[in-house]
């Protein structure tokens, strides 16, 4: 992976306020259906936030989708971790393909060579909207839907079906409220809104049951350099 910029370990912090979030207002024995639309691949936060919702029996992963860029190259990913973490039964879904990715962007490229995405053991979806939607409305209880990238995925699903969203928490890494990145008193165009703007404003326009945001105020401040 590249190491020349320090990493903000944004999505796995969003991942531990849910985690708390569910521990505060579920039962023991309940368990939260999460869907995870992810743009894997580039920095490693991703990365370990899936981790992290593999190991939390708080949270019940029923769908994850690829986003932004190619994402084709980003499932890949999913359906390797996957595989690897011995979780077949999670199904995968493929995005909005938006073309092909710079080198830069591709960080993982390596650990996937010779990963045949069509030979996944679980259920791949070529439609990942598709997916989404179908897990969504056809859920018994509501869904908690966990966004930690651009979310042209998720507002082209609310064009498909604007239903879900009254069956949905919907929980973002998104903005720079008052910080920046590294704890910077300068705001900026924080890389998820940046992404797709006009996305993220058709989101949270929606009428989610809830919306939950972590901005880089609370979750760029923490970062990883060097080598280690």
């Amino acid at each position: 992976m590249n190491r020349s910029h320090p990493l903000p370990f944004a999505a796995s912090v969003l991942i531990s306020g849910l985690l708390l979030c569910a521990f505060l207002t579920q039962s023991a024995a309940a368990r939260t259906p999460v869907i995870l639309d992810s743009d894997i691949g580039t920095d490693i936060d991703d990365t370990w936030a899936l981790a992290q919702l593999l190991r939390s029996p708080e949270l019940d992963l029923k769908l994850v989708v690829s986003d932004t860029g190619d994402t084709r190259y980003r499932a890949t990913i999913l359906a390797k971790f996957l595989e690897t973490s011995g979780r077949t039964e999670i199904p995968v879904g493929i995005g909005i393909n938006q073309g092909p990715m710079s080198e830069k962007g591709r960080n993982l490229a390596p650990w996937i060579k010779g990963y045949e995405l069509e030979k996944y053991p679980g259920k791949m979806s070529e439609d990942g909207i598709g997916a989404m939607i179908e897990a969504i409305m056809k859920s018994p209880e509501p869904v908690t839907l966990i966004a930690i990238g651009p979310v042209s995925n998720i507002a082209r699903a609310l064009e498909c079906e604007p239903r879900i969203a009254g069956k949905c928490r919907f929980v973002g890494m998104h903005g720079s409220f008052r910080v920046g990145y590294g704890g910077s008193p300068a705001i900026v165009a924080e890389s998820n809104v940046k992404g797709d703007p006009a996305a993220l404003r058709k989101v949270l326009s929606a009428p989610w049951l809830d919306v939950l945001l972590t901005p880089l105020d609370t979750c760029g401040t923490v970062s990883l350099g060097g080598e280690d």
